[in-house]
């Protein structure tokens, strides 16, 4: 298990931490992983990857198509289910529809960047503890495939149709 991930505390203790658990669940932090560098820029990524994702949902599309589109622009076309994954247990940590902004970024957008860039404070996230686990480890996961996204321009080589 990597350090810091997975760690049970109380919902009090949590404080500043990333996710504050429910009654008698636990506190799972996201530390452990380091945050992609300035060369790709979260917010953006996020949020076009969002707002794609929000709107293919909604409208009862396959996600993951969608997504390559759109992130094939920026030859990040590695993203997409990784993305996917992420905005899944993002949305399922909130309990409800994830929430995408139109000009400006919605709230659910700038607390889901803040958690990849691992912001200071960190935002909080009241959920279930299985709910908080899965969503750590699709933040780590972005994490990991956003750096090797940029460090490896082989996987960002777009195909084409």
């Amino acid at each position: 298990m990597l350090s810091g991930v997975g760690s049970e505390r109380s919902g009090e203790e949590c404080g500043n931490d990333v996710f504050e658990a429910l009654p008698g669940a636990g506190c799972v932090m996201i530390h452990a992983i380091a945050k992609p560098s300035a060369l790709l820029d979260p917010q953006d990524i996020i949020l076009a990857a969002a707002r794609c994702w929000r709107e293919a949902r909604d409208l009862g599309l396959p996600v993951q198509p969608r997504l390559a589109r759109a992130l094939a622009a920026g030859n990040r076309v590695i993203l997409a289910p990784v993305l996917d994954s992420l905005l899944f247990f993002y949305e399922a940590a909130l309990g409800r529809p994830f929430r995408s902004g139109s000009t400006a970024p919605s709230e659910d957008e700038l607390v889901l960047v803040s958690l990849l860039e691992g912001s200071d404070p960190k935002p909080c996230i009241v959920c279930e503890a299985r709910a908080a686990e899965a969503l750590c480890c699709a933040v780590c996961s972005t994490r990991v495939m956003m750096t090797l996204a940029e460090s490896d321009p082989k996987l960002t080589v777009y195909i084409g149709e």
